[in-house]
């Protein structure tokens, strides 16, 4: 797994994320952002509203090849 994979994402104080679904909504002073969360290849975890965990399910080479991609 990558680098990547491994290290929680911090969430700005004036940022909120929302998951709805497998839908994240994120939203701040930039703007507003949604994406679409596999949740049967990956564990989203928000944690406190302060930091978010996005790990694959399963240790397989094909969900190992999706991390990182877009």
């Amino acid at each position: 797994m990558s680098k990547i994979g491994k290290i929680s994402i911090s969430i700005p104080e004036k940022v909120k994320v929302v998951l709805a679904g497998n839908i994240i909504n994120i939203e701040g002073p930039l703007g507003k952002k949604s994406l679409d969360i596999d949740l049967e290849m990956f564990n989203l975890d928000i944690k406190e509203g302060k930091e978010i965990s996005i790990k694959p399910k399963k240790n397989r080479s094909k969900f190992k090849k999706t991390l990182g991609n877009e």
